[in-house]
């Protein structure tokens, strides 16, 4: 690797807290990636690992496979650290001390769906319940107002637990705080969000499960409460790395300080000027700027990339110029970007700068709506056959409209992959234990078996990393599943390549296990595959997965692994 000059500044690093400022395509997450295999290569207390947090599970997996290679490149072992996202390293956190905050072992966690409903079930019943505080404000008595309005009171319910989880505040805690209020009025919204969260706490509880706001506000609550549980984990992970910090969230941030202590390591690397997830999050940008101003960080900036075009840089830096010196409201200038302007790539740099002519900026106006979503999908057609060998990506904001352009990029001829609703990390973990358990439930017939190899050669695991994916299917498919799992002792099955025998089985091995766990209840049957095959930062899917399965069970007495 050829690291740039801010990029050696950061890698520089030997301990306490740092705030690394950079700028879109800067090689933010190379740089962490770097700094975390460097750490790792300077030595570590024994048992200890570098601790690396991002926000998104495809973040997670990004930075563990630069790690990863970065290590294997260097001729040393891919040990020594862990990747975590918010969630996963709070669920670490509770799963190891369930009992400290009054938590069942296993900590259960609602998956997502279970959460929509539960809330959507907290407005039915308040609205049920106070149907004199709310009709009056309807425009008139139709149906449609009264969707309207079961649509805003869901969104200001969501948004109001959101935030009060965010910091710390129980229902109690937040209908206390606002009925002591002078301007108290039962009619504002605040208050009607505060009591349908009340109302969904309580099903909550009495699932006996966990939301995942709770996940992060439980851990800051446990690691507050038990110092000494805050300084084993200190121990286990000397060093704190956090990528994209710009998406951080309150609780995140706490979270992070109290784990790391008033003298412990921290490295915090964003972009200050993007803002993104605080649209439709609690994150702010303003946490990473109040972190970089701070007297005990060192500061390191990552201002030049090689991602965009001298027109692209150029828009971007008169912007951020302009509102920060410019900008007729004063509070706008002093906190909206940090004036950080993008450099562009030296002579030689191995990422250069797109040449100038080859870009260029175009603003549409549009009378509706539909009118910018044919155009969009226009072009994106245009553009795959135009650019052949590149890859083209759509960004909308909602789902619902990503299906709308889907449909009219297919009725212009064109095809596309969509990455709607769920991520391609959670349905690869979905249909990975999915094979595995059709495997358990009819070990006979060889295509589950195929089915299998297939889905292990995607994980890209490092102990078949030698053998061709094929290669592997061909030879399951030609023996005979006894001669696989259980042969006969002189009659195990011959190779004349040795790595393809070897990696025959190491994948015998993991069936027989699973065959072995079909004992199991589905729940634990899941967990234990999934231990076995996912990294750290897909485990949460894995236990949603096995929640979800072992709610139909229970509800399904009757059913067996098939059903």
């Amino acid at each position: 690797m050829r690291y740039r000059k801010g990029q050696q500044q950061v890698l520089a690093y030997n301990g306490g807290r740092m705030g690394v400022a950079a700028v879109p395509g800067a090689g933010k997450t190379t740089t962490l990636a770097a700094l975390a295999a460097q750490l790792i290569q300077r030595g570590l207390p024994v048992g200890s690992r570098v601790l690396v947090v991002t926000y998104q599970n495809a973040g997670a997996d990004n930075v563990q496979a630069r790690i990863r290679g970065l290590l294997e490149d260097a001729g040393r072992p891919a040990v020594g650290f862990e990747v975590r996202t918010l969630h996963s390293l709070s669920y670490t956190i509770l799963r190891e001390n369930p009992g400290l905050v009054g938590l069942a072992n296993p900590v259960e966690v609602l998956d997502s769906r279970t959460t929509t409903r539960l809330l959507d079930r907290a407005v039915s019943i308040w609205n049920n319940q106070n149907p004199d505080r709310w009709r009056p404000t309807l425009p008139d008595a139709s149906k449609r107002a009264e969707e309207l309005w079961t649509r805003v009171c869901r969104i200001v319910a969501q948004q109001t637990i959101r935030v009060a989880k965010g910091t710390r505040l129980t229902p109690e805690d937040l209908l206390r705080h606002l009925s002591a209020s002078p301007a108290y009025d039962p009619s504002r919204l605040h208050v009607i969000g505060a009591e349908v969260y009340a109302l969904y706490q309580q099903q909550v509880r009495t699932l006996g499960g966990l939301d995942y706001d709770d996940l992060v506000r439980l851990s800051v609550d446990l690691l507050t409460e038990h110092p000494d549980v805050a300084e084993r984990l200190r121990k286990r992970w000397p060093f704190v790395l956090e990528d994209e910090a710009q998406d951080s969230v309150p609780l995140q941030e706490e979270l992070l300080t109290t784990l790391t202590g008033e003298a412990g390591n921290w490295v915090r690397v964003g972009d200050p000027n993007q803002a993104i997830m605080s649209t439709f999050t609690a994150a702010d940008p303003r946490y990473l700027t109040d972190f970089l101003a701070r007297e005990d960080v060192a500061v390191r900036e990552l201002d030049e990339a090689g991602r965009s075009a001298p027109v692209i840089m150029e828009l971007a830096n008169r912007l951020v110029d302009w509102v920060c010196t410019s900008h007729p409201v004063s509070s706008v200038r002093e906190g909206a970007f940090r004036h950080q302007l993008i450099q562009p790539t030296g002579p030689g740099d191995p990422q250069p700068n797109p040449p100038a002519g080859q870009s260029k900026i175009e603003f549409f106006g549009f009378p509706t709506r539909k009118d910018q979503h044919v155009l969009i999908a226009e072009r994106a057609v245009k553009f795959c056959r135009h650019y052949r060998t590149h890859t083209h990506a759509i960004l909308v904001p909602t789902n619902d409209i990503g299906f709308q352009v889907a449909a009219m990029v297919r009725r212009n001829g064109g095809d596309l992959d969509e990455m709607l609703s769920t991520t391609a990390g959670s349905r690869q973990v979905a249909e990975t234990l999915r094979a595995v358990l059709a495997f358990v439930v009819d070990p006979v017939d060889r295509r589950f078996i195929v089915e299998v190899v297939r889905h292990l050669f995607s994980l890209r695991i490092p102990e078949l990393a030698e053998v061709k994916t094929q290669d592997a299917e061909r030879a399951f498919r030609r023996l005979h599943t006894e001669q696989v799992l259980y042969p006969v002792p002189g009659m195990e099955p011959t190779f004349e390549d040795e790595r393809l025998r070897h990696a025959v089985k190491y994948i015998a091995d993991w069936l027989r296990r699973w065959l072995r766990a079909a004992q199991l209840p589905v729940d634990q049957l899941v967990l234990t595959v999934a231990d076995d095959l996912f990294a750290e930062s897909r485990l949460a899917t894995a236990h949603r997965v096995a929640n979800t399965l072992r709610t139909w069970a229970d509800q399904n007495p009757s059913w067996r692994l098939s059903d």
